[in-house]
C-alpha cells in the first residue's frame, strides 16, 4: 500500500455526438484504451493498446490513427495535443478479432515531466494525457487515456486489474462464457456476469486535507457495450452485479453480435474483453393466401 494525496481517477472518452443508447455501437468507436502499466515513473515505457469497434468493416476499410500527448496540464482544463506527434514504436492497425481492431504502440514518459510542476505534483504525481485521433473515411473520433505519473521512489505503483471474461446465464443457469457461447435465441433475455480476479484489486491509502489517513480498496466497475440492434438493460455495473442482454428479433443479418466489457479499478487501471455471440437465424413466416 502507499500514500496518495487524493484518489487519482481515470479519464477516457470519445469526442462524438451523444449516443441514444450508449451501449449500442453503430459505427467507429474506441471501446477501450489500456495503458500497461497504468501508473509509471519518468523514463518508464508504457504500452498503449487501443481497441476500436468498427461495425461493418470486413477488413477492407482502413482505420488511420495519429497520437499525441499533453503533460503537466490542469485536469480541470482542456489539453490540446499536437496530434502530429507520433509516439515511438507506433504499429499500424493490423490485429482484428471479429469487429475489434487493435492498435498497439509504446509511449516513453519524459524524464523532465515534472519540470514546472508544483511541489505537491512533484511529490504525489502528475497526469500524462495520451490522445488518439482516428478515422475510417466515414467517421472521425478522438479518445484520451490519462496515465498517472509518480516519482520513481513511490512504490508500489498501481497495476491493471485482471478481467477473466464473463458468464452468460439463462434463467439463472450458466450456459456458456466468452470462450464458448451457444447460439442464442432472438428476443430472449440473457444474463451476463463478469468474472475477474478479486486479488488483483489493490488496497491503498489516501491522506485527506485534514491529514487523516484512510485505507481503501479498489472497487471494480464494468462498462458494457455491444453491436448495433442489441439491447442491454444498462451499460454500467459494479462488483458482481449482472446485466441483461436481449438479442434483436430482426436485423443482424449476419446472425451475430459482439459484446465488449471494460473493467475499471477507479485509479486508472483497466482490462478489456470482447466476445462474438452467434444468434439463431431469424425465422420468417410467409403470409398464407
Amino acid at each position: 500500500m502507499r500514500f496518495c494525496l487524493l484518489l487519482i481517477c481515470f479519464a477516457a472518452y470519445s469526442c462524438s455526438p451523444s449516443f441514444a443508447n450508449p451501449y449500442e455501437v453503430k459505427d467507429l468507436r474506441v471501446v477501450a484504451m489500456i495503458a500497461e502499466p497504468p501508473e509509471a515513473a519518468p523514463g518508464d515505457s508504457v504500452t498503449m493498446t487501443v481497441y476500436y469497434a468498427d461495425p461493418g468493416n470486413s477488413g477492407t476499410r482502413i482505420v488511420d490513427s495519429r497520437f499525441g500527448t499533453c503533460h503537466n496540464e490542469d485536469p480541470n482544463e482542456d489539453c490540446v495535443p499536437n496530434l502530429e506527434t507520433i509516439l515511438s514504436d507506433h504499429a499500424a492497425v493490423t490485429t482484428r478479432i471479429d469487429d475489434i481492431l487493435t492498435d498497439t504502440y509504446r509511449y516513453v514518459v519524459p524524464n523532465n515531466i515534472f519540470d514546472g510542476a508544483s511541489l505537491i505534483e512533484q511529490f504525489y504525481g502528475v497526469y500524462a494525457d495520451v490522445f488518439v485521433h482516428a478515422n475510417n473515411s466515414i467517421r472521425t473520433i478522438d479518445a484520451l487515456k490519462r496515465v498517472v505519473v509518480t516519482p520513481a521512489k513511490v512504490q508500489p505503483k498501481n497495476k491493471n486489474p485482471r478481467l477473466l471474461g464473463f458468464d452468460i446465464l439463462y434463467q439463472d443457469i450458466k450456459i456458456g462464457d466468452e470462450t464458448f457461447l451457444p447460439a442464442l435465441n432472438r428476443a430472449t433475455a440473457y444474463t451476463l456476469k463478469p468474472r475477474y480476479d478479486a486479488s488483483s484489486l489493490e488496497a491503498y491509502q489516501i491522506i485527506d486535507y485534514n491529514q487523516q489517513v484512510h485505507i481503501l480498496k479498489e472497487e471494480p466497475s464494468f462498462i458494457w457495450s455491444c453491436s448495433e440492434h442489441c439491447t442491454l438493460d444498462r451499460n454500467t455495473s459494479y462488483n458482481n452485479e449482472t446485466i441483461t442482454l436481449t438479442p434483436p428479433l430482426t436485423e443482424n443479418t449476419d446472425n451475430a453480435l459482439t459484446v465488449h466489457v471494460v473493467m475499471r479499478d477507479g485509479r486508472g487501471g483497466e482490462a478489456f474483453v470482447a466476445a462474438r455471440v452467434v444468434l439463431l437465424p431469424e425465422v420468417k413466416v410467409s403470409a398464407t393466401q
